[in-house]
């Protein structure tokens, strides 16, 4: 324990290993480079132009102004084996990122990486609660990110700013079997700058994210513009694979926008395959100018391929009748052409005066459905009318194994042997037994 930062790493030829180590109670240190002198930055480790492994580390009560307040990674590489980074903090004022760790043109491998109860505070753009990383390449496999918290009051600044969980830009990202619970945003008077990514934020970055789960993370504001509750991406490439998003969500408070309660993306062209979008939720009080989009997913000046998912019982809702444009329950697209092929867009409501239960486009979104199952949708469904009659859509209860409950995360959203939906996907594809492609992952 002590203060300043508890450890510092500096050195082009150094090599350090830290194992079996607490580290608690630092302040940080003072910066240098692209990094400012008058904030403080790794309020418990700071590694710069240095290799490092750390195994077996607990990084605890740290803290920091600038960012990284448990962990800071800068023109360094560090790799990290069954390390604990929790309940550190970075009080920004004008700004903040990384809570927990940040990440400034470097690079980090994390294996058993459990980054948990970190906070970001700050007046002005702020990233990353529990993880921020910008110009640099991440890799991080079995990993717990929870219950860390961002907030921010961003008038005047521009661009994209969040992440309640993760946060990267100018970034490669690659997430396997990773496990995004419960974190959460919160903005004030953000005007009409984006606030986005409840669990996850990802801006002019590749991600390869795969077999991850994104539950229980939020975003609220009051006089806002926030998107994605589980996720938000904006100008990003690559691949989002077997991803599950339950259970997210978005509080409008006022007045403002929300735009994806599970998952936001614009200006992007990401591979989207085998996901579950199901029980992510949009809330607004507002009674005036504001705008409630996408339940489930919300499409905008991108068209990505979506394959071979479930979308299923997403919400956006209005506690006043009067309030305008409330719509998509499920899927919201706008200035977008994406491919829908194989979906199950089943049971998701636009209440409050809203559109399009399963999927609403806007005059300039032109989503091209096929062999998808858009059945139980409430709302105004006439944006579902055309697509049901045509390139192999039905509209069945597709008979998911056990959808019961009010919790997501319990639903069994897999299909019965007997379901419509099985064998009566992409006409061109083939299952592993050798059948004609189900409509949705095997």
């Amino acid at each position: 324990t002590g203060t300043d930062a508890v450890v510092t790493i500096a050195g082009e030829q150094l090599a350090a290993e830290l194992v079996g180590f607490r580290v608690a109670g630092g302040t940080g240190w003072h910066g240098g480079g692209p990094l400012s002198t008058t904030d403080t930055w790794g309020g418990g480790v700071a590694l710069f132009e240095a290799n490092a492994l750390l195994e077996d580390i607990i990084v605890d009560g740290n803290t920091a102004t600038g960012g990284g307040g448990g962990l800071l990674v800068h023109k360094a590489s560090a790799t990290m084996v069954e390390v604990i980074v929790g309940d550190n903090t970075v009080d920004g004022g004008s700004g903040g990122e990384g809570g927990g760790i940040l990440v400034v043109e470097g690079a980090m491998e994390a294996a058993t990486l459990m980054v948990m109860g970190n906070s970001v505070a700050a007046r002005g753009a702020a990233r990353g609660g529990g993880i921020a990383a910008r110009a640099s390449e991440i890799r991080m496999v079995d990993l717990v990110i929870e219950d860390n918290t961002l907030a921010a009051a961003t008038e005047g600044d521009s661009g994209l700013t969040g992440g309640g969980g993760i946060a990267v830009s100018a970034t490669t990202l690659v997430l396997d079997g990773a496990s995004l619970l419960a974190n959460t945003l919160a903005c004030e008077d953000g005007g009409a700058n984006a606030i986005g990514g409840g669990g996850l934020l990802a801006v002019q970055s590749t991600v390869d994210i795969r077999d991850t789960t994104l539950l229980g993370n939020g975003a609220a504001g009051t006089r806002c513009h926030l998107r994605g509750g589980g996720i938000a991406l904006s100008s990003v490439d690559g691949t989002l694979h077997g991803v599950g998003l339950r259970d997210n969500g978005l509080a409008l408070q006022v007045a403002g926008r929300a735009g994806g309660g599970g998952l936001a993306v614009a200006d992007s062209s990401p591979e989207l395959w085998g996901l579950v979008v199901a029980g992510n939720h949009i809330t607004t009080t507002a009674t005036t100018d504001a705008e409630v989009h996408g339940g489930g997913l919300w499409l905008s000046r991108t068209s990505p391929e979506l394959r071979r998912s479930t979308v299923h019982a997403n919400s956006v809702s209005a506690s006043d009748a009067g309030t305008p444009d409330v719509a998509g329950g499920g899927l919201f697209v706008d200035e977008s052409a994406p491919r829908l092929l194989g979906l199950l867009l089943t049971q998701n409501t636009s209440a409050g005066g809203g559109g399009g239960g399963g999927v609403h486009p806007t005059s300039t979104g032109e989503p091209d459905i096929s062999h998808s199952d858009l059945w139980g949708n409430t709302g105004d469904a006439t944006a579902e009318a055309p697509a049901l009659v045509e390139d192999g859509n039905i509209s069945a209860d597709p008979l998911y194994t056990d959808p019961e409950g009010t919790d997501p995360a319990l639903w069994d959203l897999s299909l019965q042997a007997n379901s419509p939906a099985i064998d009566a996907g992409d006409p061109d594809a083939v299952d592993a037994d050798g059948t004609r492609a189900d409509m949705v992952s095997p």
